[in-house]
């Protein structure tokens, strides 16, 4: 017999003989209860009956442990909301400014929300120009008749602008 089922049994049986001196003292309800427990006492099972019990054990250990941990997580997040809609009331109740009030948050909020945007704006131009490593760009005008620029001044000042640009540098591959 292995040592874990020799141990098993040893218990059994000492519990059994615990329940069974209080049983005696009770008269025939004792003599009910020991029978009971010298059934269960004898009953010793194969190895595989005893592996198939400790399975079926330790799964329900584990189902009602993980209802208890669920049960605590309610617990827990439902103490955390129920904070942080306190902390929300408290908050709404301690503000209860005037319309005056109310009117110059408001425009002190536009006028910070107008700094942050300008401080983006500024810092989008003062950003270096696409690399021209990264790739060319082109740019197409199609005149069908003879002119002279003077006469487009809209493709004048579109030269002009793209002459000043650093121009990208065929190299073949």
């Amino acid at each position: 017999m292995q040592r874990g089922k020799a141990d098993r049994a040893r218990v059994d049986s000492l519990k059994a003989e615990k329940e069974a001196e209080p049983a005696a003292a009770e008269g025939a309800d004792g003599q009910a209860a020991d029978e009971a427990a010298a059934a269960a006492a004898e009953f010793t099972g194969t190895d595989e009956e005893s592996a198939a019990a400790v399975k079926i054990q330790a799964m329900q250990r584990g189902k009602a442990d993980r209802a208890r941990v669920d049960a605590l997580k309610a617990e827990s997040a439902e103490a955390v909301d129920g904070a942080a809609a306190d902390e929300a009331a408290a908050a709404a109740a301690e503000f209860t400014g005037t319309d005056d009030e109310n009117a110059a948050a408001t425009k002190l909020q536009a006028m910070q929300r107008g700094k942050v945007a300008r401080a983006e704006v500024a810092a989008k131009k003062a950003a270096p120009a696409a690399d021209p490593a990264d790739g060319c760009r082109a740019r197409i005008f199609h005149v069908n008749d003879v002119y002279v620029l003077d006469n487009l001044p809209a493709l004048k000042t579109c030269v002009a602008q793209e002459s000043e640009v650093e121009q990208c540098k065929f190299t073949p591959a």
